[in-house]
């Protein structure tokens, strides 16, 4: 039987004729309406997805949002750690929206942040990250926390923060636009298999073309690359797989 693709951050489903697994990212909703509570996660987009899936506050959702009207936090936490979820994500830090200067948003990016990562610790579930411009600060949060495994999606950074990452048990995932800055070409090289993930995200590309670029990159045969992965995703997911 051939081993089945490992599409370890996707928002959709691509049908592709071959079998993957897909650990779809289900975000939390935030409503229209400001006089509601902040954070409406008992509602999943659409159709709530079958497991495998990420679930979590994205820190988009926290722009022109203060600590004021964050409302209860916990209330939201229950609603994700209640969940069918396979992983808590994605979270994390984004720094192209909180910028310099805005330290509000920064410290409640990282309030929001820390609260998953101590679910997660507690429920035993992995972390699909979301770091933009903020690689450092993401890493000083992360030694706090003994987690099940942490997995950088659409990982976009130098060989160097790579090596940092791996060398602490981390994992990185790649995808389209990750396979087209060589610098992060160059990371991806130096990564070991044991410790690499491939998603599509966003994009209309299907995970085997994510596969195709990345074996050829890598210079490895896809099956190899494709029976490691599948490795990764059994280690850290530790249950049987669910096909999508």
């Amino acid at each position: 039987m051939e081993t089945p693709y490992v599409n370890i951050h996707t928002h959709c489903r691509h049908g592709e004729g071959i079998e993957v697994v897909s650990v779809i990212a289900a975000l939390g909703v935030l409503p229209q309406n400001a006089s509601q509570p902040p954070f409406d996660l008992g509602v999943l987009p659409q159709v709530a997805p079958q497991p495998p899936f990420s679930f979590g506050i994205h820190p988009w959702q926290l722009t022109g949002l203060d600590a004021n009207s964050l409302g209860d936090l916990s209330a939201a936490l229950e609603v994700i750690e209640a969940s069918d979820a396979s992983a808590i994500g994605e979270i994390g830090l984004d720094y192209t929206v909180a910028v310099a200067g805005d330290s509000a948003l920064r410290t409640l990016q990282e309030r929001v942040f820390t609260a998953q990562l101590r679910l997660a610790e507690s429920s035993g579930r992995p972390v699909i990250l979301h770091s933009v411009k903020a690689f450092e600060p993401t890493l000083t949060i992360l030694a706090s926390y003994s987690l099940q495994a942490v997995i950088f999606h659409g990982f976009i950074g130098s060989e160097q923060q790579a090596a940092r990452a791996t060398r602490r048990g981390y994992f990185l995932s790649f995808g389209e636009r990750s396979l087209t800055s060589p610098k992060t070409v160059q990371a991806l090289r130096s990564t070991p298999l044991t410790h690499l993930f491939l998603e599509t995200d966003v994009s209309p590309l299907s995970i085997r073309d994510i596969y195709a670029q990345a074996a050829s990159s890598l210079q490895v045969p896809i099956e190899e690359l494709a029976r490691q992965l599948f490795e990764n995703y059994q280690e850290v997911f530790g249950h049987d797989r669910s096909v999508a």
